[in-house]
């Protein structure tokens, strides 16, 4: 591979830019990496919450907004 001293300005820049959108693309896929585990661990606790034991132990882990959130799913025709 060439030095970057030896490159045209054109292709340094050309460079520049694909390597910026690597990065972009690595760190976007890394943040939906997070948000995927995130949204498995909150399905795990809502499973826990219809299909597990103790309901109200279960509820625990739920925030008041989640809480609210459950009750108005429920109820809501």
């Amino acid at each position: 591979m060439a030095q970057a001293e030896e490159l045209s300005p054109q292709a340094a820049h050309a460079v520049h830019s694909l390597r910026e959108a690597l990065t972009s693309l690595v760190a976007l896929g890394t943040a939906a990496d997070l948000q995927i585990a995130e949204m498995e661990k909150t399905m795990e606790e809502f499973e826990s919450i219809f299909y597990g034991g103790d309901v109200s132990v279960s509820a625990r882990l739920l925030t008041a907004e989640q809480r609210a959130e459950l009750a108005r799913l429920i109820t809501d025709p």
